[in-house]
């Protein structure tokens, strides 16, 4: 039977060592438990060509395969690079180098079906991760659609978001192009949220402010949530009050190589400066210089975000951003990973009875 595994609905989630791998008379039933309040049953549907199990529905389909040794290095290349790991769980990166097997989970449509809007597809695949943190000791969980690890805690702070936007960005930490940045002592730092152009059609940025990088990031995920919902329309001049910080200050940048359709940027007390474009992404070691000492225990070419990471701290480092940002967009790879536009996430908020919220 055909059908259409979408290439970035997919992720891995990492078992340490003499962990038992997770069940899947378990799985199907405690998944569906969880689909349940989006009108959605799956069923087994047999055995895939790589051996791993198919369960599912009218539209929509999860495969589970188990698999008893790591993820070959390269699956999780880019997301032990991410600089925003230097913010995450200490010894985050430490277990995902140390995982001894995993599970793969895919989100697919079956043959003759009409996809499910992907912002639903991925509610489907967040619903099989926590799943599986249920159901089984994972340790840490590694999505390709954020090119991201996420550690239990994280997936279980997810736990009651309908879209769990955090899961869906790769947050880059910039800094003002005119503050040095000395090892160990960081200046006031801003996100740029890569991703964010599925829920608002720009690329969205938080101006470098004192805010700590974890509360920016759960900012922009509000602002994201609240927008695709239609509670907060990000429009150009828009000033919130109800949020803190001093006032959130929302200005529209013009389109460039960057950011083709132009950047949503917001400041925290005061009307952003247009000039954030020039800002400066960090990378891991700037974050945390000893982050990059720890050895792999596989070594392969680093991956395209980890490059471009690298890079952008060279003379050229935006018009490598650039390119990066680019490839997300428009590469025949990215196409179907931004086709849940924000017109989809608004149209389906409210026309499948989704909370608005969260």
């Amino acid at each position: 039977m055909e059908t259409q595994t979408h290439a970035h609905l997919v992720a891995q989630i990492l078992y340490g060592p003499d962990t038992a791998l997770p069940d899947a008379t378990a799985f199907l039933g405690t998944l569906n438990a969880e689909l349940a309040r989006f009108g959605i049953e799956l069923h087994s549907d047999g055995q895939a060509d790589d051996g791993g199990l198919r369960f599912a529905g009218p539209r929509v389909g999860v495969a589970l395969r188990r698999v008893s040794s790591p993820c070959p290095s390269e699956t999780l290349d880019e997301a032990l690079g991410a600089p925003i790991l230097a913010v995450k769980a200490t010894d985050l990166a430490r277990r995902a180098r140390a995982h001894a097997s995993h599970a793969d989970i895919a989100v697919f449509t079956p043959e003759g079906a009409e996809p499910l809007p992907w912002h639903l597809r991925f509610v489907v695949l967040h619903r099989a991760i926590v799943t599986l943190f249920d159901i089984s000791d994972a340790s840490a969980a590694c999505l390709p659609a954020s090119a991201m690890l996420f550690d239990r805690s994280e997936i279980e702070a997810s736990r009651d978001m309908t879209v769990p936007l955090t899961l869906c960005l790769h947050p880059i930490p910039i800094a003002a192009p005119d503050v040095p940045v000395i090892s160990g002592v960081l200046p006031p730092l801003g996100i740029v949220a890569l991703g964010s152009e599925r829920f608002c059609d720009k690329l969205l940025v938080l101006a470098p402010s004192p805010l700590p990088l974890r509360e920016g990031l759960a900012l922009l995920a509000r602002l994201l949530r609240d927008h695709a919902g239609n509670i907060r329309a990000l429009e150009d001049g828009s000033q919130f009050d109800d949020l803190g910080h001093g006032g959130v200050f929302v200005r529209h940048g013009a389109p460039d190589e960057g950011a083709p359709n132009g950047r949503i940027i917001v400041g925290l007390g005061d009307w952003p400066d247009a000039g954030i474009a020039q800002a400066r992404p960090l990378s891991l070691s700037d974050m945390a210089p000893d982050a990059m000492k720890a050895s792999a225990p596989r070594e392969l070419p680093p991956s395209m975000m980890s490059r471009a990471m690298r890079l952008a701290l060279s003379p050229n480092g935006l018009t490598v951003i650039a390119a990066l940002v680019l490839y997300l967009t428009f590469s025949h790879v990215a196409a179907n990973w931004m086709e849940g536009q924000s017109d989809l996430i608004r149209s389906s908020l409210g026309a499948t009875g989704l909370p608005k919220s969260n």
